[in-house]
């Protein structure tokens, strides 16, 4: 069921697919794409004037993935954990991103996402940290399907402007998420992606210089076989974008970043602070990963209104895979 769709999808069996050109997959075929060729993951982050946090569990069928960081906007301070699991033991994907659970536990980590409608619950504790996080979901979140290739499919459903509370902890120190202002972002895919794939992404959350809460999600490389996945919200309200380029130096990532939409409802720039990166090659997976983080600058346009923001805290990426 290609396209934007009203609702997050609840259904995400595979009980009905099949390949195009093919009327029938055989139940081993099938079994073979659920347990090797689907990836998923579940991502969760933080930006606002006092850190930057970010959180995934990535399931890639023959192995998984949990990182996390935090990095301290006053000093500079960056830590980092990645744990990475064989056949994926210990990771478990249940449900969907309205009612379901990601977990992945090892014998340094242990993190669980709760997927609700109302909010999603994150629980982790993980060699010299925790945290303990709600996330107030959108009314208006995107829910998209897409070609991947000529024989896949990708779902992703995407949140940004999120208000969280909570806490997050260190060895060190303790930080406090307050209710309030929009700092959260929030990103479930689900999909039978392509061997090989690449994309830049961003997203960001905060507010505008009138006050009016901001997020917004866009990316390019991915989800683009006549659909995209850009948007951005006003107060809650989802604004859909068309396609977005990504201008940054390949050869030095922490230098600015334009973005602009090619319906002129997008110009920003992004000014990176510092970023998380991973350099993965076990052979048949590679994962070459920059997650620059920082603030954005720039205009967003719905019409006839204009948003100017003056500095709102998130994520870029630049990512790389075989998988």
């Amino acid at each position: 069921a290609f396209g934007i769709h009203e609702k997050p999808l609840e259904d995400l069996s595979l009980k009905n697919y099949r390949i195009p050109g093919k009327q029938r997959l055989s139940f081993i075929k099938k079994l073979l794409i659920k347990f090797f060729r689907i990836k998923r993951w579940e991502f969760l982050g933080v930006c606002n004037e006092e850190l930057i946090f970010g959180l995934a569990i990535i399931h890639a069928g023959y192995l998984s993935n949990c990182f996390t960081y935090l990095f301290d906007r006053k000093s500079k301070e960056l830590k980092e954990t990645n744990f990475q699991s064989p056949l994926a033991l210990g990771t478990a994907f249940e449900g969907n991103s309205i009612s379901g659970e990601a977990s992945f536990k090892n014998k340094n980590a242990s993190v669980k996402i709760i997927n609700s409608p109302q909010k999603i619950h994150l629980e982790a504790s993980f060699m010299d940290g925790t945290a303990n996080l709600d996330f107030e979901r959108l009314t208006e979140p995107l829910a998209l399907v897409s070609q991947a290739d000529w024989k896949g499919f990708s779902y992703t459903h995407k949140e940004a402007g999120l208000i969280a509370k909570g806490t997050l902890e260190t060895k060190n120190k303790k930080y406090s998420i307050r209710s309030g202002t929009p700092c959260g972002i929030f990103d479930f895919t689900y999909g039978h992606l392509a061997r090989e794939t690449f994309w830049n992404w961003a997203s960001g959350s905060g507010v505008d210089n009138k006050g009016h809460s901001i997020g917004f999600n866009f990316a390019s490389g991915v989800n683009e076989t006549g659909f995209t996945e850009n948007a951005f919200w006003i107060n809650g309200k989802m604004i859909k974008v068309e396609s977005v380029r990504f201008e940054y130096n390949d050869l030095n990532l922490l230098s600015e970043w334009k973005i602009t939409s090619s319906d002129g409802k997008v110009s920003l720039t992004f000014h990176p602070e510092s970023e998380r990166k991973a350099n993965l090659n076990v052979g048949i997976l590679i994962s070459i990963f920059h997650q620059p983080f920082g603030t954005f600058t720039g205009e967003l346009k719905d019409g006839k209104k204009s948003y100017l923001l003056g500095s709102v805290f998130g994520v870029t990426e630049d990512h790389r895979a075989r998988w």
